[in-house]
């Protein structure tokens, strides 16, 4: 998201901006570059959640909450997060996730 920003930022106020070095943004959509995958599909199907029951905050918190190891080898399976991310750095934001409202 950060590489939208600097952009948005450069078109508001380009007069004040010298030079942009950007080094991992996307080019376009990151849904559909994340690590050379389109997951729009997947993105959409978790936007619908807002349909779902409130009882689904319960399944939400236990994909993230239940186990950090877990959770962990789900996002790296995934690709979202890279071989040597280490699951106790990790740990706070998927406690951070589980205590979200995805509603």
């Amino acid at each position: 998201m950060g590489g939208q920003i600097v952009l948005e930022a450069y078109r508001r106020m380009g007069s004040r901006i010298s030079a942009i070095v950007m080094l991992t943004a996307p080019f376009e959509s990151p849904i559909r570059t994340f690590y050379g995958r389109n997951v729009e599909v997947l993105y959409r199907a978790a936007r619908s959640i807002r349909l779902l029951p409130r009882s689904t905050i319960v399944l939400w918190r236990a994909l993230w909450g239940v186990d950090p190891r877990f959770t962990h080898r789900v996002a790296q399976a995934v690709r979202a997060l890279g071989p040597d991310a280490k699951p106790e750095d990790m740990a706070p934001y998927y406690r951070r996730m589980a205590g979200l409202d995805p509603l």
